[in-house]
């Protein structure tokens, strides 16, 4: 056994562990609108005796075959899915499957309740939980030119291997033709393998954990090239990062031999873009990335910017300037831990890590991509001149992400981050806050005096 496959059984236990401590029932989300589809499901089903022509059957088996209508089930489904609060080691794929198995089982026991396929569900998220993990390989190309040699990088969750080409065991079943077909831009360039080594369970939670550690892997190495960049395209831009994935993911067993027919195809990705070229200057860059891992690892928030750089590899993979602009709003979001709140605690939480001689500037440009934001999703607008607000808005994400790395390396968490943007911004708001909190303090300490007496 390698070390890296040593140190992925070595995470691979802990994360059981973990897991089992952390199974609880799924619970709704919203009984009453679960119980709402539920009953709208129920409605659908066709009983044995009714006639069901020219109507397209959906079929269940729970220890008896059931009939419903197909005409909305799936729907029904989809929605229901959205109100099960799943373990977040459940899939994707699985959890629908997981609601169809659930409402045949309980259907075969009668009517359709709504504790009953909560109880069902939860033991086959249970039994999923329970199962070994095994190795799977994603073998796939990144945008890097002339690799002289391997290069491996292990995430914690995964262990990545940078090649010139490819091992001949998965070579032998890779399929090249179904590569060629889905992407044949690609297929030409002379770019470098990526193989990412995952310990999972299923073929759906080994590729959703090897495309996010690749993501985490390239965000490192963007975020520092995309540092202080600017630029100015004529005609069709082109992507913003210059390292980025492959159309075409295929995903392999130990053996090599493919763990599945299905692929992975990444269906936005334009062929065109400029590329990493391999030279003394990346090698200080991966020299800098790993640098950059190990900080992330000591302040324990791997997992809080692991996500954060999944949606940075998404909207800057892309030439559409539109959504690069309107996902990489997310991303500040998701930095800012402002999701469902509002664009002024956006703006107000973003600005405060500036000093105050800049927060002023800060504040004008975010009201602006704000109003840009707004025009794209309500208006249906393009943005003109939208390469210059998109590195404007990347050069604060980059900022803010730099502050929190810094933040949580002195032991704090995102939750104290939270409470620090609460806080005035400007220091002289912030001695008023405590003056006033003095006087507070000295009122309640009269207050008890007296009524303790």
């Amino acid at each position: 056994m390698t070390m890296e496959h040593r140190s992925l059984v070595k995470e691979g236990s802990k994360m059981e562990s973990r897991e089992e401590s952390e199974v609880s029932k799924p619970k709704w989300r919203d009984k009453k609108a679960a119980e709402t589809l539920i009953g709208l499901i129920e409605g659908l089903r066709i009983k044995p005796d009714s006639s069901a022509s020219g109507r397209s059957i959906y079929v269940l088996k729970g220890g008896q075959v059931q009939f419903y209508d197909a005409s909305r089930i799936r729907d029904y489904f989809a929605l229901l899915r959205e109100y099960v609060k799943f373990n977040e080691e459940v899939p994707f794929p699985l959890r629908e499957n997981f609601i169809s198995e659930a409402i045949a089982k309980a259907g075969a026991q009668g009517e359709l309740i709504a504790k009953q396929i909560s109880d069902f569900i939860r033991h086959q998220e249970k039994e999923y939980l329970s199962q070994d993990r095994s190795f799977y390989t994603l073998a796939s190309k990144i945008t890097l030119v002339g690799l002289e040699s391997t290069r491996t990088f292990s995430t914690g969750n995964a262990t990545i291997k940078i090649r010139k080409d490819l091992p001949r065991k998965i070579a032998k079943h890779y399929d090249f033709d179904q590569a060629k077909s889905a992407s044949p831009d690609h297929e030409g360039a002379d770019f470098a393998w990526v193989l990412v080594e995952v310990k999972e369970r299923c073929i759906y939670s080994a590729a959703a954990t090897a495309l996010k550690e690749l993501d985490y892997w390239i965000a490192l190495l963007n975020i520092t090239l995309n540092h202080n960049l600017s630029r100015e395209s004529f005609g069709r831009p082109e992507p913003i990062n210059r390292l980025r994935k492959h159309h075409y993911h295929s995903l392999h067993l130990p053996s090599g031999e493919k763990a599945t027919r299905d692929y992975w195809y990444e269906v936005r990705h334009p062929s065109n873009g400029n590329v990493l070229f391999y030279d003394d200057s990346l090698k200080d860059l991966f020299a800098h990335q790993r640098k950059l891992h190990k900080l992330i690892i000591k302040c324990g928030q791997k997992n809080f910017f692991s996500k954060i750089f999944s949606r940075y590899c998404d909207a800057l993979e892309t030439n559409d300037l539109n959504k690069s602009f309107l996902e990489l709003w997310g991303v500040l979001e998701a930095i800012t831990q402002t999701k469902n709140s509002s664009y002024e605690t956006t703006i107000q939480r973003a600005k405060f890590i500036y000093a105050e001689n800049s927060m002023e500037m800060v504040d004008l440009k975010l009201r602006v991509l704000r109003e840009k934001r707004n025009m794209v999703i309500h208006d249906g607008e393009g943005i003109l001149d939208g390469e210059r607000f998109i590195f404007i808005l990347l050069a604060i994400i980059h900022e803010n992400i730099r502050i929190q790395m810094a933040f949580y390396n002195k032991g704090y968490t995102p939750s104290d981050y939270l409470r620090l943007v609460e806080l005035p911004a400007l220091k002289n708001d912030a001695r008023q806050m405590e003056s006033d909190l003095l006087e507070k303090k000295n009122d309640l300490k009269m207050y008890f005096k007296v009524k303790l007496k």
